[in-house]
């Protein structure tokens, strides 16, 4: 182990009258043992500690006014890898909570962000849990070893801070990898190779886009527009990794070449995301990159990928893949061509510098001399008819398709599109009408996906709950959360500081809300508990009231204010602990032992629900072989009320020991003047209860809907804030009916005026994610149509 200290001070010089007349020595006291290690596997943190102690003494120079050093070292340990199957760290943390109650009930909590995204907090050492539905969230610091981003590398959390682990495995140590992943290298030793591949197939089937060296690390093919193709990874003989053979695969992790490759894609049309494999490698042998054709459009696809320089090498041209099936019927495998790194199908032609030495050549030859004012279009015509007699050039090779510079992004903040078109050009490069090229090879638009600035922070509103009233005045409330577009995809809610920061005015969570006039209504306390005894029925009560005592509620809706119960089963039995010891002598000494009421399986419930008349004593006397007559107090039973003034009772008797053995007395044996009270008066919390009105209707006539009621907390005829709000009744609870025929449109749903949907539908982007939200109303017309 490599031990390392964070710097800290202790101490210090104090400013007091009785300093100045003294001196104080320092000096630092023995480390303590190290502390366990905060986790079993994936780095945790061990820690030591020491204290500055200090000695006065006789005035004398003031030299050593503190410690100098540290006064808390760190260790990392168990660094391991923790097997892939168990929960992480932070998942273990939020579990911890699931034990916990919260208002009155326990949930399981799960982490609010997975853990590739801990970076997106302001504090990455912030544990962010929510519950499995998603409603609640809670925010604690992490513990001592949870893994987090700093800045550019990995970290740990250190007593609530993100603390570097530098690529020497060092606590606090800023070395670092770089992009070759060589620590503190110069990022000299690799390359990043990346290329696209936009050929369009004369057959359908598999083709080559490009092979991947050995040794080749974070590999990244993506398809930029999307299409109904399917990418695919072959090793060199042939062999498909997922996706071979005319087969889809669904998404998945597939390991393949030493490491796995995360293959994802949309299950449908109308899903939003967009196909792509990522690799982290390094890859132990090299693959093939294909893309199964199926409909014979152009794909953009865009590949890249680090490798060592001393791996670059020519590209070994493509095996050729067969199917299962190659006689299939308008079905063919073929290869297509290979794309350099960085290059481009469509500029497989001749440079640019090499189209201007056949052209000076060509007018050289013709004897073209201009003169003065003669178009140069003309030259140009001429040199072409030149070339295309003496070199036996086509119409193809003098004209071809050219895509034009890419338009800004379409977005100013996260994800946009931009789009670039195909123009005609001559083999100088000059721009010519479109009917000299092939209209046949003309290349479709390319709308690309582009990222703009990053995205400010924005409030983001849910929509306003029902009124807290079904009638008068009552509020009404939402959700308010700061949420930020982090990266294209991950559009999430962010602390509220960023968008204080940002002097954005938070919307209002609570608003007043007026409902019809309340007219009377009954209102109903809870019911009391059961007084039967087991096996027996009785009748429990509750108070029913009217809301306005000024006028008469309806006596027919009146609510019932009592109803049968039943008692606990019989089989509850008491059951006794052992006797303790004797607490003194004869008179005076007690034995004490606890009494349960307990079920068969040997559960404890309360005592109510055993019978009382056979109760055992919980206490003995004590003392003596013989004892005299004394009186004996049993504990105060529990108060027979659970708010204001009640009553409480004990077992008071006369006994004495006689032979080692317990005997009760008439109390004129023990003196009944001296008889302790049995029955006192107990006060427990003043008496709020809680008052419900009945259930409102439900706000849907089909499908699921919510019904509400009032519910107020009374102290005699005062409304005051005083229950237990544990035992507080809903007052909202959902209400299922008949299912709805079809679902009523969204009459919010609006496209927004800064989002170009006209263009999101013609390419065809409804089933993006920002373009499903942005173009709401355009997008369900041209579904609905």
């Amino acid at each position: 182990y490599i031990v390392h200290a964070r710097p800290t001070q202790e101490g210090g010089a104090s400013n007091s009258l009785e300093d100045e007349l003294e001196s104080t020595t320092y000096w630092w006291g023995e480390w303590a043992k190290w502390t366990a290690c905060t986790r079993t596997c994936g780095g945790g943190v061990m820690s030591q500690e020491r204290h500055c102690l200090k000695q006065r003494s006789v005035p004398a120079a003031r030299d050593n006014m503190t410690c100098t050093g540290t006064s808390k070292k760190y260790l990392l340990c168990n660094t391991k890898d923790c097997p892939s199957s168990g929960r992480s760290f932070r998942e273990e943390q939020c579990w911890s909570f699931n034990s916990q109650v919260y208002n009155g009930r326990n949930y399981h909590w799960k982490p609010l962000y997975p853990d590739d995204y801990v970076h997106i907090s302001s504090n990455p050492c912030d544990l962010h849990c929510t519950t499995a539905d998603g409603q609640r969230q809670l925010m604690v610091p992490a513990r001592d070893g949870t893994s987090c981003k700093y800045s550019n590398y990995r970290g740990v959390c250190v007593d609530g801070r993100c603390e570097p682990i530098g690529c020497d495995g060092v606590l606090f140590s800023p070395n670092m990898l770089d992009k070759c992943g060589v620590c503190q290298g110069d990022g000299s030793s690799c390359s990043r190779v990346n290329g696209n591949f936009r050929r369009g197939a004369t057959t359908l089937g598999y083709s080559f886009i490009t092979s991947i060296p050995e040794g080749s690390w974070d590999i990244q093919i993506i398809e930029r527009k999307k299409s109904a193709d399917v990418l695919a990874v072959t090793d060199q003989a042939g062999n498909f990794f997922f996706n071979g053979n005319y087969k889809v695969d669904s998404p998945q992790n597939f390991h393949a070449a030493g490491t796995v490759f995360k293959y994802r894609r949309p299950m449908d049309v109308y899903e939003t995301g967009i196909e792509y494999i990522v690799a982290k490698g390094p890859i132990d042998q090299a693959i093939n990159v294909l893309v199964w054709n199926q409909n014979g459009r152009i794909p953009y696809i865009t590949y890249e990928y680090t490798v060592l320089r001393e791996s670059l090498s020519p590209v070994p041209q493509p095996p050729v893949y067969t199917g299962p099936d190659s006689t299939a019927p308008g079905v063919s495998v073929e290869m297509g061509s290979m794309v350099a790194p960085n290059g481009s199908t469509y500029d497989k032609v001749a440079p640019e510098t090499q189209r201007n030495q056949v052209l000076k050549q060509g007018a050289k030859a013709s004897g073209a001399e201009g003169q003065k004012g003669q178009e140069t279009n003309e030259v140009y015509e001429e040199t072409g008819r030149f070339l295309q007699k003496n070199f036996k050039l086509s119409p193809a090779d003098m004209y071809r398709w050219k895509l034009s510079s890419q338009e800004p992004c379409s977005s100013t903040c996260s994800i946009g599109v931009s789009k670039s078109f195909a123009m005609c050009v001559r083999y100088d490069g000059a721009e010519v009408n479109d009917m000299h090229c092939d209209t046949m090879t003309r290349p479709e638009p390319v709308h690309d996906f582009c990222i703009g600035r990053e995205c400010q922070p924005r409030w983001e509103a849910s929509s306003w709950s029902e009124c807290s009233r079904t009638c008068g005045e009552g509020f009404q409330f939402r959700l308010v959360r700061c949420w930020k577009m982090l990266s294209p995809g991950l559009d999430s809610s962010v602390y509220s500081d960023l968008c204080t920061l940002a002097e954005l005015e938070r919307p209002l969570e609570r608003r007043a809300c007026k409902s019809p006039t309340c007219g009377p209504q009954w209102e109903v306390a809870e019911w009391t508990e059961c007084p039967a005894k087991c096996g027996r029925r009785a009748q429990v009560t509750r108070e029913v009231r009217c809301s306005d005592e000024t006028k008469s509620c309806d006596p027919l809706t009146r609510p019932l204010n009592t109803k049968n119960c039943t008692g606990p089963p019989c089989e509850r039995q008491w059951t006794v602990s052992e006797w303790g010891p004797c607490s003194g002598s004869c008179g005076q000494g007690k034995m004490v032992r606890h009494v349960y009421c307990k079920t068969p399986e040997g559960r404890v419930v309360p005592e109510s629900q055993c019978s009382p008349e056979n109760k055992p004593l919980a206490i003995h006397p004590c003392g003596e072989k013989d004892c005299a007559p004394h009186w004996l107090t049993q504990d105060w039973e529990s108060c027979n009320t659970t708010c204001g003034r009640g009553v409480k009772w004990r077992i008071v008797q006369c006994a004495g020991i006689t032979a080692g053995k317990f005997q009760a007395h008439d109390d004129e044996a023990c003196g009944a003047s001296k008889r302790p009270e049995e029955e006192n008066t107990c006060f427990e919390r003043p008496c709020f209860k809680w008052y419900t009105t009945p259930w409102s209707e439900c706000t849907k006539t089909c499908g699921v809907g919510v019904r509400m009621r009032d519910v107020k907390c009374y102290q005699g005829r005062e409304i005051v804030r005083g229950c237990d709000p544990l035992t507080k009744p809903v007052a909202k609870q959902t209400c299922a009916l008949q299912p709805c025929p079809t679902e009523p449109p969204d009459e919010s749903c609006q496209d927004r005026p800064t989002t170009n949907c006209s263009l999101a539908l013609k390419v065809n982007l409804c089933s993006h994610w920002y373009y499903s939200k942005a173009c709401c109303h355009s997008c369900r017309a041209q579904h609905a149509s």
